[in-house]
């Protein structure tokens, strides 16, 4: 007996096995914790080039992006841990003021944070995506925002589904860590790639 590997139950199958490896490649190389801007930038680039070619190799490319994005986008996690993590704290000590001063002070510090949300949603699938400096990089996403809006709201309302259906569901945790975060990046490579096409190739 023969096996048609070009059936779609075993195209499916394979498929399935490649985002499992993929997704646990992507949180195994997020345990460093100071990796995960690496981890991000790699896993967006892999789904990104997914799109056009489904035959890739799905592992092994990403670790290749991992190794060459690896130093750039390790400084950029970095820098973007620390300003939200300033932030937040602002956030938290102003909050427990209830004046005429404070007030105002803790509306700015919540709006620039969903601001930087919105760039955080660009700025990691542009670091694994194009060769740029780091400075370039945090300029690029700031300035494409504006342009997609929408489209980087859509982005931000994925992550947010996705974050309540898992706060909700067990099952759906369970899913995440199986294959699932690998494949909410493949759903948001879609959005992503068509921001990014008028902007040019990532060579």
């Amino acid at each position: 007996m023969k096996f048609n590997t070009d059936n779609p139950f075993f195209r499916f199958m394979g498929t399935l096995v490649s985002f499992t490896a993929l997704n646990l490649s992507f949180l195994l190389t997020c345990l460093p914790i100071f990796t995960i801007g690496t981890a991000l930038a790699s896993l967006f680039n892999t789904t990104l080039s997914y799109i056009e070619n489904e035959d890739l190799p799905l592992t092994k490319t990403y670790f290749k992006n991992f190794k060459l994005n690896f130093k750039s986008t390790t400084i950029i996690f970095l820098i973007t841990a620390a300003v939200i993590a300033i932030i937040s704290f602002n956030i938290a000590f102003w909050q427990k003021f209830n004046s005429i001063v404070s007030q105002p002070i803790f509306v700015v510090l919540i709006v620039i944070l969903a601001l930087i949300a919105f760039v955080v949603e660009l700025l990691f699938p542009l670091a694994g995506r194009f060769q740029n400096s780091i400075k370039q990089t945090f300029k690029n996403a700031v300035l494409m925002v504006l342009p997609n809006f929408f489209k980087v709201l859509l982005l931000l309302a994925i992550d947010a589904a996705a974050f309540g259906l898992g706060y909700v569901s067990e099952f759906a945790r369970v899913m995440y860590i199986i294959f699932g975060l690998a494949f909410i990046a493949y759903v948001k490579s879609f959005l992503l790639k068509n921001i990014f096409k008028k902007y040019g190739s990532n060579e």
